[in-house]
Order: structure tokens, then C-alpha cells, then sequence
């Protein structure tokens, strides 16, 4: 049978999630909410920890076949009641959307905006024609969070709803719960009840929603927000230029313009997009979770240590850095001095991961590190800081300054060398989670190039960046030097680095993912090559081998992949690297195009002086009018960040069998998971620091490898 060739399309609704207020301070409590674009107005709305305090459900159906998640909208014409999906137009906000439906002789124009003053969320209802309709507004409560014995309280035409008792929201929040005011309306009464009004009975399985039932209205607002705050109608013009403004300040109003008419596009394409990729990085950091990632709630320690940290050096926001080291400080482990893969940083802090990956434990320090070297504000470092223990799962009464958090953090680096050396056991795995060694056994024999390479790198700047003379530095110097000489004496045995090594207690050393490999079968590893460019553990022409051969072996034309081969599957039976021979999707790390790696190459371009290469792979991630530059790219949503490109292959071994095609550009590429992610935040960063090298604020400033392209920026 010959299957007809894929048309391109999009099978993910675009969407985004929005954020009431307007702070930035990393930790903050805010409301976020998700809209879609089939007529799912309202859904995740949840204030603080996205995954414990939910109100409203989610959609996890992409093609928008059920109906109940979330808040739907019904209209009644023609004798029954009609559900408003599909919009005729549909625009997005940073803080909100329009959805317009045209309807006989009349449009209909539903606004959903996420206040700027307050926590609260706006639904409005208009007929632009000014007529009468009877409307069902349902919203679907999260039972799973709020709890089976979640409470109504109706009150004429409010309700507010308070979590089971028994729940840890209830618990760990006791004022914490919503309300909702339906009575802005223009026309008739209003019912206000469960789903009994719509079904007339009492459901075996209760759909656990929320109706509210309009008569002869021609417009409504339906405020949501929390107990604690006044619910209040803000102009909507004004709360979204407000947003605007907020997104704009974070960025310093940072603008490019060209004369060069060959340029224009390429300009134009990167204004539009850096205030999304702004929004994006916010709602990672603020509210974590995702258009396809649901459950968020931490903050990844690695991940916090990059894109937020990086997005704020870059445009100046030093107090907001300061505000991650001291929160991220405060969940070291004052047992050993190590973090948790991911924590909670709310007051659900003692929620985080068992376990973490080998690479983990140097971010932190890096943030520290990076931070000094452009503040100079060394009174950090005297900062007192609580630690989290593992064992009470609660934070220490004992508090100890940032300089004495530094020592515990190096000393656990120290007592996690293999054997006798300087190098860094591999653990639970490095940046792609997807190569966790499959026999446990590994975590104390193996150790990732990219690791070390980046451990090196930040020993050094800390070197650097510390009083000269000082015991903090003088240890770190030397610590920089004992690994430098053993990544050269262990890693570099041939003329490629292995994506790691693996060592026997006789110090004998064993490459995996080399060429030649017999084992796994992958010859190159992206990650050691660009970051041994990026960590200057390379020079020379060591810089220039490692470069050629990522663009001969890796660089593909919707970017750099991860490896030049995909981790052998077996029917989810793992043999040598966990989670990329068990998952049976071939996207994200395992597909291997994840973008995050591939901001970071251009970043390694550019530090080997190849500005326009670097900024022409940067673009690659702009989703805006991607399929001119990307022909074999489907289409996708063009205002969010997408967290891969992912072969278009149906099956694991269809994908292991035919990958040489993706080369060729007979296979489609699709974007990934959506909007969460470090990405966003390192795209701006990386734009801004490696590829534009904007160190200092400045206006007028000009490319300089570009001397046709320009900047503004306060």
C-alpha cells in the first residue's frame, strides 16, 4: 500500500496562558490561565502552584473533541443550545485574546483578559449587533486539586468555591479560594447552579461544573479572581496596553531598524518575536507549566539557573537575579550541599525530586558566578540564607551566608569525583535526561564531557569574579586546573570528544558515543563539542574540529540535532540509556532537535566570531513565517517558543530506519511542546549577550558585525 505523502499542518490549537499582574519578582504568586483558540475561553486557571491550587480544568485533547474542559460558552439559536467553538477570527494578547463568531446577521466578540491590577480573570460577552440571546457560561471545577468534597457557595449571582478541608491546598493555603461574579450583564435574569440545571438530575459520574444561565442578554462580564482580592472591572484598552508596557520594560524597549532592504524581514521578524519570547520566559518562571505540559509547579534548578538568569542579566534586572540566588541557595540540601532536580518554591516547599542529575549541581554557582562578574556586588556573598533538609523536608532554623552555601556546594563536588581524579561522576544524567544510564551501577563509573566541561568553566569564572587571594578563589582556581588536566588526560584520546567516558577503578577509560561506537551505534554528541567551544576547554584548532564536525555530521536545516543518530529502540526495553529507548514519541530530547541546544551552538558560533552565521541559526527558532526558511517545516502556532522540531516520523523504528531522509528534507518537521521552557529566556539572552554582545545599556548602539542594522534600547 503507498500512503499519500503528509500535507503540512497543525495539530496543536494554538493558545497561550496568561498572567494577571504585572510582577516580575521571581517566587510572587500570580493567576495564570490558558486559552485556546476552539472556544476554550478559560481553562487551567489556577493562582500560585499551577498543579496544586487549580480551579478550572484543563484540555488535553488537541483536536478539541470533548466539550466539558475548562469554560465553554453556549448560544441559543435555532431552537437549541449551540456551542461556540471555532472562532472567525481569533487574536491574541499578551494578557488575553478575542474570539469574533459570525453568526447570521450578527458577530459575536468574546474577550478574555487577565487583569493587571489584581488577580483576576475578565470574560466578556457582546453582541456587536446589540441583540438578545439566551447563554449558558459552564465551567468545569479541577476536583483532582480542589477535592471531592469541594464546597459551593451561592450568593444571588456569585458563587465561591473553597477547596475539601482534607486537601493539601486547604492545608498549605487555608485563605486560599475563588469566586466568581456574573452579574455585569445587560438584559435579563440569571440562573446560577451546578450542572443539575442543564441535566435535571443528579449524574452517575458528576461533571463537576459550574453553569451559569443568561436571558435576553445582548452583553456580560463573568469576573473570576480569588478570596482575598476585590473583584474589580478594569478598561480593558488600558489593562492590556499596561501588559504591553510591563513586557516592553522588561525588554529596556529594546527595537532594531534597518535601511537595508535585504534585512527588513529578518528585523522585523525578531521585534515581533522577542516580546513573546519575553511573555513566554515569564510565565516559566512565574507560573510553570505549558501549553502541552500541564504539571509545573517548580522550578527545575538547572533550568531556573538559565533562562530567567540569563533574560535578566541581559536587560539589567540585577535584584531580580539576586532574588533567584538567594530562593534557589535556600533549597541547598544542608546534608551533603547539593539541590533536588527540581523544587517547589512556594509554600509547597517541601515538594521536590528524590534525585538529581550530575550537572545540577554546578548551576547554581554559575548564576553566582555570571551574576558577580557584571555587578561586582560582591555584599551577596554575606547574605544569610536558610538551607533545606532532606531529611525533615522542611527548611533549617540554621541560616549560613552565601559564602559558607559556596563551600558545602564545592565540597560535594569534591566527594563526587571518580575515584582518585578530578572528574565529576555522571549520577542520575546530564542536560538531556534521555541518557540516564540504564544499570544504575553507571551513575558512579560513567561521566559526561558536558559536564565536566561546564564544571570547568564555571570554577574558572569564579576565579575570576572572587577577591583575588582569597580562600574561596584560590580553592576554585585550583579546582579549575586539577579538572582542566584530567579532562585532557581522560576525555580528549582522540580527535573527537566522546559524549561520555566510562572508568574502571585502575582509572582505565572506555568512550561511549564515539565514532566507530559499536555499543550505541551514535557517533557524535552535540552537547560535549558546543560546550567544550563555549566553556574555551577547547582552543584553537581544537575549536575549529569540534565546529566542522557538528556542521557536517549534525546541522540539519531546521537546526543542530543532539546527536547524528537516535538511541537504538527495542519496544521500551532499555539497555543502555533509560528514557530514550523507553519512550515511544519520537519528540523532544528523543526526536533531538531541542532548541534549547540549538540557541546554545548558534551561541558557540558566535563566540567563534561568525556573528551573521550565528544570528541566521538564532532565526531558525523564530516560529514567524518559518516554512520560507525551513521548507520540509510544517505549519505552526508563530508567537510562541517551541521546545523542538520533531521529525515527522509515525513509529520509533520507522524513525531509527529511515532518519538519513531528514537530511535530505523528505521528512516534515513539527514544532514541540509549547511556551515551557528555559528557552525562551536564553533566546533573548544569547541575542543580546553572545550574538549582539550588549553589554551595557546604551542607545544607538550599532551591530558590530552588521554595521546596516541597528539598536535602541534604554
Amino acid at each position: 500500500m503507498v500512503l499519500p505523502e503528509k500535507e503540512k499542518i497543525q495539530d496543536r490549537l494554538s493558545g497561550n496562558i496568561v498572567l494577571s499582574s504585572l510582577s516580575r519578582k521571581p517566587g510572587e504568586a500570580v493567576l495564570a490561565s490558558t486559552q485556546y483558540i476552539t472556544g476554550i475561553f478559560e481553562s487551567h486557571s489556577v493562582y500560585a502552584n499551577s498543579d496544586l491550587n487549580i480551579l478550572s480544568t484543563d484540555t488535553r485533547d488537541a483536536f478539541n473533541i470533548f466539550k466539558v474542559g475548562g469554560t465553554r460558552i453556549f448560544i441559543y439559536i435555532n431552537g437549541e443550545y449551540q456551542i461556540l467553538g471555532m472562532p472567525s477570527l481569533f487574536v491574541m494578547h499578551y494578557n488575553g485574546s478575542d474570539w469574533y463568531y459570525k453568526i447570521n446577521d450578527d458577530v459575536i466578540k468574546i474577550s478574555d483578559d487577565a487583569n493587571s491590577s489584581n488577580h483576576q480573570l475578565s470574560l466578556r460577552f457582546e453582541s456587536l449587533k446589540h441583540k438578545q440571546y439566551d447563554i449558558l457560561v459552564a465551567t468545569q471545577i479541577n476536583s483532582q486539586t480542589l477535592g471531592a468534597e469541594y464546597q459551593y457557595a451561592f450568593d444571588n449571582d456569585t458563587v465561591k468555591i473553597s477547596p475539601d478541608p482534607q486537601q493539601l491546598m486547604a492545608e498549605k493555603m487555608p485563605d486560599l479560594g475563588y469566586k466568581a461574579d456574573f452579574s455585569n450583564h445587560d438584559g435579563g435574569q440569571i440562573d446560577l447552579s451546578d450542572e443539575k440545571m442543564v441535566f435535571n438530575q443528579d449524574l452517575e459520574f458528576p461533571t463537576n461544573q459550574v453553569i451559569a444561565k443568561y436571558h435576553d442578554v445582548t452583553n456580560f462580564t463573568v469576573q473570576t479572581g480569588i478570596f482575598s482580592d476585590n473583584l474589580r472591572l478594569e478598561d480593558q484598552d488600558e489593562t492590556r496596553q499596561a501588559h504591553a508596557k510591563n513586557i516592553n520594560d522588561l525588554l529596556k524597549s529594546f527595537h532594531l531598524a534597518t535601511n537595508n532592504s535585504g534585512k527588513k524581514d529578518l528585523v522585523e521578524r525578531t521585534n515581533l518575536i522577542l516580546p513573546w519570547f519575553a511573555h513566554d520566559a515569564l510565565v516559566h518562571l512565574m507560573s510553570p507549566h505549558g501549553l502541552e505540559q500541564f504539571s509545573g509547579a517548580a522550578w527545575g534548578t538547572r533550568d531556573v539557573s538559565q533562562g530567567p538568569t540569563e533574560l535578566f542579566l541581559a536587560t539589567e534586572h540585577y535584584d531580580e537575579v539576586r532574588k533567584i540566588i538567594t530562593n534557589v541557595y535556600s533549597h541547598q540540601f544542608v546534608e551533603n550541599g547539593n539541590w533536588p532536580q527540581w523544587f517547589m518554591f512556594d509554600q509547597y516547599s517541601g515538594i521536590y525530586a528524590d534525585e538529581s542529575h550530575g550537572d545540577v549541581i554546578i548551576w547554581p554557582m554559575k548564576v553566582v558566578a555570571d551574576c558577580l562578574a557584571v555587578t561586582n556586588d560582591v555584599t551577596i556573598l554575606q547574605e544569610r540564607l536558610p538551607y533545606m533538609s532532606h531529611e525533615t523536608q522542611n527548611m533549617t532554623n540554621k541560616d549560613e551566608k552565601l559564602i559558607d552555601h559556596l563551600v558545602k556546594q564545592i565540597n560535594y563536588i569534591e566527594n563526587n569525583f571518580l575515584y582518585d581524579t578530578a572528574v565529576s561522576a555522571y549520577g542520575d544524567g546530564d542536560w538531556d535526561d534521555t541518557l540516564q544510564p540504564a544499570d544504575a551501577s553507571q551513575k558512579q563509573e560513567m561521566a559526561s564531557t558536558w559536564t565536566e566541561e561546564l564544571t570547568i568553566e564555571v570554577f574558572r569564572k569564579m576565579a575570576h569574579v572572587l577577591e583575588k587571594g582569597s580562600e574561596l578563589q584560590e580553592r576554585c582556581a585550583a579546582l579549575a586546573d586539577r579538572m582542566y588536566e584530567d579532562f585532557k588526560k581522560y576525555f580528549m584520546q582522540a580527535d573527537t570528544l566522546p559524549g561520555f567516558i566510562k572508568m574502571n577503578s585502575n582509572h582505565e577509560v572506555q568512550p561511549i558515543i564515539y565514532p566507530g561506537d559499536q555499543k550505541t551505534g551514535i557517533n557524535y554528541r552535540l552537547l560535549p563539542l558546543s560546550q567544550g567551544v563555549l566553556s574555551q576547554v577547547l582552543t584553537g584548532p581544537e575549536v575549529r574540529n569540534a565546529l566542522q564536525i557538528i556542521k557536517e555530521n549534525l546541522l540539519y536545516a531546521d537546526g543542530v540535532r543532539l546527536m547524528d543518530r537516535p538511541a537504538q529502540y527495542h519496544g521500551g526495553v532499555s539497555k543502555i540509556f533509560k528514557r530514550a529507548e523507553q519512550s515511544a514519541n519520537f519528540g523532544r530530547e528523543i526526536g533531538l532537535l531541542y532548541v534549547h541546544a540549538h540557541i546554545r551552538y548558534a551561541e558557540a558560533i558566535a563566540a567563534n566570531g561568525d556573528k551573521n552565521e550565528a544570528w541566521r541559526l538564532r532565526d531558525l527558532v523564530n516560529p514567524i513565517n518559518l516554512t520560507d526558511r525551513v521548507p520540509n517545516a510544517d505549519i505552526r502556532q508563530a508567537n510562541v517558543y517551541f521546545s523542538s522540531s520533531d521529525a515527522d516520523f509515525d513509529t520509533r523504528y520507522e524513525a531509527q530506519e529511515q532518519y538519513n531522509q531528514l537530511a535530505k528534507q523528505s521528512v516534515n518537521v513539527k514544532g514541540g511542546w509549547r511556551l515551557y521552557s528555559s528557552g525562551p529566556g536564553i533566546f533573548i539572552g544569547a541575542l543580546l549577550q553572545s550574538i549582539m554582545t550588549l553589554r551595557e545599556s546604551g542607545k544607538n548602539n550599532t551591530l558590530p558585525f552588521d554595521s546596516d542594522v541597528y539598536i535602541t534600547m534604554d
